[in-house]
């Protein structure tokens, strides 16, 4: 098969890297995938057709990927083969590139190769599509509970420790900012009035969640390496919902296990009802308790919607009523949100 470049997508592949991949990998072609195919990131991700299979190249910037975090994920994939997966690891693995280089004249012994703006990291490709809400059934949202909990059992000695946790601080720190402006023109008068809804409402919880988040704070609470990220479309689901798949580690970091769980749940549509069943299974499946109760992770999920609304009506420059984001999935991501505050209230 000729060697082909299809750049369909926004991105265009470096071309430092380029005889990289055919000269010394055997690449056949590389696509370029669209960035809203696999989460909201927008980072160049391509799939790469080899002789030896497909891979998936993806680009990641040099500030938030680090050779501990890749050492993380590593380990995170053998655990699954060891803990008797039947199956591969539902985390793709990352690989050095001189598992695949057979005509290299020195060995490159690291999993990262640099160009201007990125760290490159090869891993296997794998099937299966975002997960959508109109895939959601029951039987689904529990066994992403359970899928959750294995993940969390497996990876609860990397990197393990027991501190105040760094995600509750930044979100305490994040209200101490109190400017929650409502926009009077220049977007939809729907999203208006949603949005100013929402304001109203956060306005009214905000002393609250600042109590709650506060006394958290100075509270060490067991942690380990997680994905952290764990928003819907940054899982795989293969064509008959049997396997599940993450696909996106560049937020992954030491933390509280329990902000998976919420960013999972929260991004499923959940009611009341449905979180607190969640959660339930979560604790059922992972056989330990959870340091914050049902009505406490829903109160952090809540925080956490909120502060995901006014960072993205800050890109779109919503606050000052000007419409100036032409990112359709950004927007459709910010009225997302909306929807789960929405659902969030009870």
């Amino acid at each position: 098969m000729d060697r082909t470049d299809e750049n369909g997508a926004r991105h265009s592949l470096p071309d430092s890297l380029r005889p990289l991949l055919t000269c010394h990998f055997g690449a056949q072609r590389w696509q370029a995938v669209e960035p809203n195919h696999r989460g909201m990131s927008g980072l160049p991700l391509f799939q790469l057709i080899t002789d030896g299979g497909t891979y998936a190249l993806r680009a990641w910037p040099k500030t938030s990927l680090t050779i501990q975090k890749i050492g993380w994920w590593a380990d995170a994939c053998e655990r699954f083969p060891k803990a008797g997966y039947e199956e591969d690891s539902p985390i793709p693995r990352p690989l050095r590139w001189h598992e695949l280089v057979t005509r290299l004249d020195s060995w490159l012994p690291s999993t990262l190769v640099q160009s201007a703006d990125w760290y490159w990291t090869l891993s296997t490709w794998v099937p299966g599509v975002p997960l959508s809400i109109s895939a959601l059934t029951n039987g689904l949202r529990g066994r992403l509970m359970g899928f959750l909990a294995d993940l969390h059992r497996l990876c609860r000695t990397i990197a393990c420790t027991e501190e105040p946790s760094r995600g509750i601080r930044e979100r305490w720190e994040a209200l101490q900012n109190d400017e929650w402006s409502v926009p009077t023109r220049g977007v939809d008068e729907a999203d208006i009035a949603r949005y100013a809804s929402f304001v109203r409402m956060v306005n009214r919880d905000a002393n609250e969640w600042k109590k709650f988040l506060f006394a958290w704070t100075q509270r060490p609470v067991r942690q380990h390496w997680i994905v952290r990220d764990l928003w819907r479309e940054n899982l795989l689901i293969s064509n008959d919902s049997a396997r599940i798949w993450v696909v996106d580690l560049g937020a992954s970091r030491v933390e509280a296990p329990f902000f998976d769980l919420v960013r999972l749940l929260g991004s499923l549509h959940v009611h009341w009802g449905q979180w607190r069943e969640g959660v339930q299974a979560y604790i059922d499946a992972s056989e330990w308790k959870l340091p914050l109760s049902a009505e406490e992770l829903w109160m952090l999920h809540r925080v956490s919607v909120a502060i995901s609304i006014r960072h993205w009506s800050r890109v779109f420059s919503f606050e000052s009523g000007r419409s100036e984001g032409k990112d359709t999935a950004g927007w459709e991501r910010f009225r997302e949100l909306l929807t789960i505050w929405e659902l969030a209230q009870r």
